[in-house]
């Protein structure tokens, strides 16, 4: 993110912190804060999502990426699981406003893992033979636009394939 700090944005700044409450920022100082694959693993999900909600400036958006298959993460260290329309609504009944959950994110899981795949086998056969035929599998994935990936992730999808991740975005009414 620090390599590509957009022109234009001589304020570019990346803070981190180890636990996401009693942060030490403004009231409603940000107009995105987002969290991928993070509150499945907080003891304090609900503390965290108030805190998030706290410096998000009004008609600013809270994106929240979480796994919705729980097969396709095994040995997770994830403390819960969220139900799609159950987590909607939690957002909702804390003020938010939905703009989109996006259950398509097939291909989220594959190409974040294509580089531990092939380094998770030990010697040089079982790699050529087991890890570079499925790290190949997502080349197709990495060469292709989104729009075709969203129209073949849309036929997975009428298929029954699960997906990976749901995507939430929610905004915070202004005025609130």
């Amino acid at each position: 993110a620090r390599q590509a700090e957009p022109a234009g944005h001589p304020h570019w700044e990346i803070l981190q912190w180890e636990k996401p409450v009693n942060l030490p920022l403004d009231d409603e100082s940000f107009d995105l804060v987002s969290a991928s694959h993070v509150l499945e693993h907080l003891e304090d999900d609900a503390g965290a999502l108030d805190e998030w909600i706290r410096l998000v400036r009004p008609g600013g958006h809270l994106l929240i990426i979480l796994p919705s298959n729980e097969v396709l993460f095994p040995g997770s260290k994830h403390l819960r699981t969220y139900e799609v329309s159950q987590f909607a609504a939690r957002l909702s009944s804390l003020g938010l406003e939905r703009v989109a959950v996006d259950e398509h994110q097939r291909f989220d899981w594959a190409w974040k893992h294509r580089f531990l795949i092939l380094f998770q086998r030990r010697g040089f056969l079982p790699k050529m033979l087991i890890d570079v035929p499925r790290t190949l599998s997502f080349l197709p994935a990495q060469l292709v636009s989104w729009r075709i990936l969203d129209a073949v992730d849309r036929g997975l999808e009428k298929v029954g394939m699960p997906s990976s991740s749901i995507a939430y975005v929610f905004r915070k009414p202004r005025g609130a």
